[in-house]
């Protein structure tokens, strides 16, 4: 089949079909220049806007990123810092603790040394008492035995006894 057939069946005259295929090219060029220019330089506008704000978007991603990262960081050495000041806290009152205890085992102890060096004051009080009553009582009796029969020779032999007798009293008390 011819072309020209063709169109003769279809009604289309060759001339109407020239015409309107140039008023296509032209309407096309046309509106490619007034029309899908514009359009195209929104759309690259609109595309250049997107990929900036996703840019942008991007970015701000990985600045909060890293401001997480920076503020997990600052947080884990707040902990370790405060930590450490638990640590070295708990340690000062261990230590003021060992203070306090040997500060009381010092006093106690002085206390008792107190104690005991009164008791040995006393005990040495106690014990010139007896010997001095000891001693009046002996004086006494040697003077009531003096008074019956002594003489000199006699009276120096029991004193020397006596003052033996009140030195090994002294040096070995007896059990109270």
């Amino acid at each position: 089949m011819d072309f020209g057939a063709l169109l003769k069946t279809l009604s289309i005259s060759p001339p109407a079909l020239l015409v309107n295929m140039v008023g296509f090219v032209l309407l096309f060029l046309l509106l490619r220049k007034i029309y899908f220019g514009p359009i195209a330089r929104f759309l690259d506008e609109r595309e250049q806007g997107i990929r900036q704000s996703l840019d942008a978007a991007a970015r701000i991603h990985q600045e909060a990123e890293a401001e997480r990262d920076r503020l997990r960081e600052e947080l884990d050495r707040i902990e370790q810092t405060a930590r450490d000041r638990i640590q070295q806290a708990t340690r000062e009152a261990a230590q003021a603790r060992e203070e306090i205890v040997a500060s009381a085992r010092q006093e106690a102890e002085a206390v008792v040394a107190r104690g005991m060096d009164q008791l040995r004051r006393e005990k040495e009080k106690a014990l010139v008492e007896i010997k001095d009553h000891a001693a009046d009582i002996a004086v006494e009796a040697c003077e009531a035995i003096l008074r019956r029969t002594l003489t000199d020779d006699r009276h120096r032999v029991l004193v020397d006894e006596f003052l033996r007798d009140l030195e090994q009293f002294r040096v070995a008390p007896p059990p109270l």
